[in-house]
């Protein structure tokens, strides 16, 4: 009995965050209701407060199961997967967050909600601070793959590391909100690593055949 109730609250759990998802995309984080969103998960009101405190907890959890389980492994190969090649690992990652953006559609949920969704004013100070550090942690990430790549010598610019890491993710950045823009024939991933690489080819030092 009690595996049963867990696995009916986990259910739950992910109704309630599809169902916010759903509705916060289609109506916007303001003009969705607590209402709303048990009623299109199918449950009652009180089960939401069971599981979550308001809606910027949320946009918390989705970042969590939607967004985190995919960008993660990423942000953890930015800084630890450049034994051979830093610009080509630096691709190669780069490679796979454009698949994915296209492939999974939960990660995109999350994306599209925190980008054009969220509003965090002075009463969101906890959700606003959650978030910050998620980016942050990316953009040093970024900032340490581009550290590989000046090590190595391939860098072409005196520009410092961290201005050059912040150039690519605005770019990337651009990027996924184009990709979202309806009726946008921008073609991901294809069309944006030749984009991410036109920046590159900017930067980086042609390397020598091996």
């Amino acid at each position: 009995m009690a595996r049963k109730t867990k696995e009916e609250a986990e259910k739950t759990y992910q109704a309630l965050l599809q169902a916010a998802a759903n509705l916060f995309i289609k109506n916007g984080i303001a003009e969705t209701t607590l209402n709303q969103i048990a009623k299109e998960a199918g449950v009652t009101r009180g089960a939401f407060y069971w599981h979550f405190e308001d809606k910027n907890d949320v946009v918390r959890a989705l970042w969590e199961s939607y967004a985190k389980p995919q960008l993660e492994p990423l942000r953890q190969n930015l800084v630890s997967s450049f034994q051979t090649n830093p610009v080509d690992s630096l691709r190669h990652v780069t490679s796979q967050l454009l698949d994915r953006l296209i492939n999974d559609e939960r990660l995109g949920q999350a994306l599209r909600i925190v980008m054009h969704n969220v509003e965090l004013s002075e009463n969101h100070t906890a959700l606003r601070e959650y978030l910050m550090e998620e980016h942050k942690m990316m953009i040093e990430s970024f900032t340490a793959a581009f550290e590989r790549i000046n090590v190595a010598g391939l860098l072409r610019t005196d520009r410092a590391v961290e201005t050059i890491a912040w150039g690519y993710i605005c770019l990337m950045g651009g990027l996924v909100e184009k990709h979202f823009m309806p009726g946008t024939p921008l073609m991901l991933p294809d069309q944006g690593q030749n984009i991410l690489d036109m920046y590159l080819d900017g930067v980086v030092m042609v390397q020598p055949d091996t």
